[in-house]
C-alpha cells in the first residue's frame, strides 16, 4: 500500500474476506520488493494462542496468494487476481 508491504494477523475460513485478529501476534522482521518478488520475514508462535488461530504443529493445508492483488484505501485485499497455490505444509518436517 503506497509502496509499503504490510503483514497482518488475520483469520479466514472459506471463500470470504479475512477478519483481523483481536491481537496481532505476528512479529515482522523485515520486508522488501526485489526483482519483482515480495519478500517478508516474520514469525508467529507455533502453538495457537487465540481461539481462531490455527496450530502450526504437524501438517496443515496452506494457501499462498500469488500475483498482485488490488487493495482498498484501508489496505484490505480485494478478491485475488489469480487462484492461490494450495500446499500441504509440515512445519515439524520442513516439508512444503
Amino acid at each position: 500500500m503506497n509502496g509499503r508491504i504490510i503483514v497482518t494477523d488475520e483469520f479466514v475460513r472459506g471463500f470470504t474476506s479475512p477478519v483481523p485478529d483481536r491481537q496481532n501476534n505476528v512479529q515482522v522482521y523485515g520486508t522488501r520488493y526485489e526483482n519483482g518478488v515480495v519478500v517478508a520475514s516474520f514469525s508467529r508462535k507455533v502453538f495457537a494462542t487465540e481461539q481462531l488461530d490455527a496450530s502450526l504443529v504437524g501438517c496443515a493445508p496452506w494457501k499462498f496468494s500469488i500475483g498482485l492483488n488490488r487493495l482498498s484505501p484501508q489496505g484490505h485485499l480485494f478478491h485475488h487476481s489469480q487462484t492461490p497455490v494450495h500446499r500441504q505444509v509440515c512445519i515439524n518436517q520442513c516439508i512444503v
